[in-house]
């Protein structure tokens, strides 16, 4: 399966600003299988839906998650497949800002079947409650599509890389997530995109399939060849776990 993250190369500002970009991302990604965007790219339009559904329709020949926007006053994600919506997720931990905004959240998992592969979007914030890819793992998700936006003021690298990526180590799964940078409602945000993978199957151990070097290029992977279940060889962390006390509690 060829997964593409899409990089922004300039600050998103506006409306016009994330229909070019999301323009510009797909005319680059054809041929890709699954393209996942940034978090808050819908937050710029009265009816995200529609827009998506006209563009998922111009690539049918792609699994589309268009980052994500506010649905119902929750923090919504989902993926696209010619116009259609084959999974949908709502955040399920909120941040300072997002509470004091008004947000509400959602409270399962969705999951979904792509090319043989179990994919689940973990939203934004979700990334850095670790419960959230646990369940994932453990309800054997292959890939997690992360739409991710860190405010400016308190991004750092060691801050991003403690959640999706310290996750996959955890977990020993697939992510592609693709980090917002722009300012919406009077707040900047500055996030990274990368795709992660286990520690033992990346090139010199780094964890990293690819991450944006500041050129604004797409990140376009394939993860066919790719086995997972290799560096659970070298050392599951799931095996260890109680997986009924996991699957049977409320984590959520």
């Amino acid at each position: 399966m060829r997964v593409v993250s899409c990089v922004v190369e300039d600050d998103i500002k506006c409306k016009k600003d994330a229909e070019l970009f999301m323009e510009k991302c797909l005319q680059r990604s054809q041929g890709a299988t699954l393209v996942v965007m940034p978090a808050l790219i819908g937050f710029y339009f009265d009816d995200f839906l529609s827009t998506a559904a006209h563009l998922s329709k111009s690539y049918d020949d792609m699994y589309i998650c268009f980052g994500s926007c506010m649905e119902d006053g929750k923090h919504a994600s989902f993926i696209m497949k010619n116009g259609e919506i084959v999974l949908k997720q709502y955040q399920i931990y909120l941040s300072s800002w997002e509470r004091e905004i008004g947000f509400s959240r959602g409270n399962d998992l969705e999951i979904v079947e792509i090319n043989g592969f179990k994919v689940a979007i973990v939203l934004s914030t979700d990334a850095f409650y670790p419960q959230v890819p646990r369940y994932a793992a453990l309800k054997g998700v292959d890939l997690v599509l992360t739409p991710m936006a860190i405010r400016k003021e308190v991004f750092r690298v060691p801050l991003q890389a403690s959640g999706m990526w310290m996750n996959v180590q955890m977990n020993l799964f697939f992510a592609a997530e693709s980090g917002f940078k722009g300012e919406w409602n009077r707040m900047k945000f500055h996030s990274l995109s990368a795709i992660h993978a286990p520690l033992e199957i990346t090139e010199r151990g780094t964890g990293l399939l690819a991450i944006e070097k500041g050129d604004g290029a797409i990140l376009d992977v394939s993860l066919d060849g790719l086995d997972s279940e290799k560096a659970k060889r070298v050392f599951d962390p799931l095996r260890q776990l109680n997986t009924d006390f996991y699957l049977r509690e409320e984590l959520f």
